[in-house]
């Protein structure tokens, strides 16, 4: 965008030969920023967006969506709205210290930790929220909802894939993507749908999106290892 605004300065400009023409260009200028930020805006606007609906399955079988792919966009789009998404509907923005999340911790294991959180508004079914950390700092997040199993299993499986492609399609996604091994190409996090659990386990069902950001991970694990690394030598014995 500010490449293009850059261009069309020079045009405008050098075809100046006085003030009022100088005014004139510096006009049409301000009316371009204006223009082009809007598109700007809308590009990176969150939109519930919904995908085709799921063919009705027969008894037993797992629900297969049928959807209609989502306009490709640039991997710096999809990002944004992915994190425009997690802050409208978490408040929570990756990077976040844990000290912004007060609270019990859950399933703690060295240098990570999970937090439930309430979601400021709810996706479709999906009305519950938890957060990940790693050396204090917020690297994951999921959204999902807990199905009562008095729900078969193929109408939680075939309302729930919709639910999910309806909210891929949203970050401006093909509503495929989550079956896609190339989705690393269109965002930089890692979108994993949580899977369905065998008819074995007790309580609800359990079904929703962890959204990784992979690359801050890393980064903090190196942090750590570094801080490890460094210090004063062990002096020998005495």
């Amino acid at each position: 965008m500010k490449k293009l605004i850059t261009i069309c300065v020079g045009l405008i400009v050098a075809g100046c030969d006085n003030s009022g023409q100088l005014a004139e260009a510096n006009a049409k200028i301000q009316d371009l920023e204006k223009r082009l930020a809007r598109i700007e805006g809308d590009l990176y606007k969150i939109e519930v967006k919904s995908a085709s609906k799921v063919e009705k399955q027969e008894v037993k079988k797992t629900a297969e969506p049928k959807f209609v792919p989502a306009k490709e966009v640039e991997k710096n789009v999809v990002d944004a709205k992915i994190e425009a998404f997690l802050k409208e509907y978490l408040g929570a923005e990756f990077g976040d210290s844990i000290d912004k999340f007060p609270g019990g911790n859950d399933n703690n294991y060295p240098g990570c930790c999970h937090k439930d959180i309430p979601m400021l508004k709810k996706f479709k079914y999906f009305d519950k929220g938890q957060v990940i950390f790693y050396n204090g700092k917020l690297y994951g997040m999921t959204i999902y909802a807990e199905i009562d199993r008095k729900y078969s299993l193929e109408s939680t499986n075939k309302m729930t894939d919709q639910a999910l492609a309806d909210l891929v399609v949203t970050f401006g996604l093909a509503s495929t993507a989550l079956n896609d091994q190339n989705l690393h190409k269109h965002t930089s996090y890692v979108l994993c749908a949580i899977s369905p659990d065998n008819d074995g386990h007790v309580g609800p069902r359990r079904r929703g999106l962890s959204i990784t950001n992979q690359r801050l991970f890393e980064k903090l694990i190196d942090e750590v290892r570094r801080k490890e690394t460094s210090g004063e030598d062990l002096p020998d014995p005495e």
